[in-house]
């Protein structure tokens, strides 16, 4: 093999590997990305369950506190 085409096969395999490190290093970011994205996402939905519930929590928790008085008076 001469040195010009030596050169040549050297270049392409720098090349490649800097292509799929880039691969990598985009497929990566975009991965963290999209994941963070979905814990936000599933993070709201749970605090709006929990604003939804709220009232309901309450009134069941005073139930609970008011239950020993209610067996009482039967």
């Amino acid at each position: 093999m001469s040195n010009a085409a030596s050169r040549m096969v050297v270049d392409d395999e720098r090349k490649l590997k800097f292509l799929e490190l880039k691969s990598k290093e985009l497929t990566s970011t975009s991965f963290t990305r999209s994941t963070t994205k979905h814990k936000r996402l599933l993070w709201r939905s749970w605090v709006d369950q929990r604003r939804a519930m709220k009232p309901l929590l309450d009134t069941f928790q005073r139930r609970i506190v008011d239950m020993p008085s209610m067996i009482m008076t039967l």
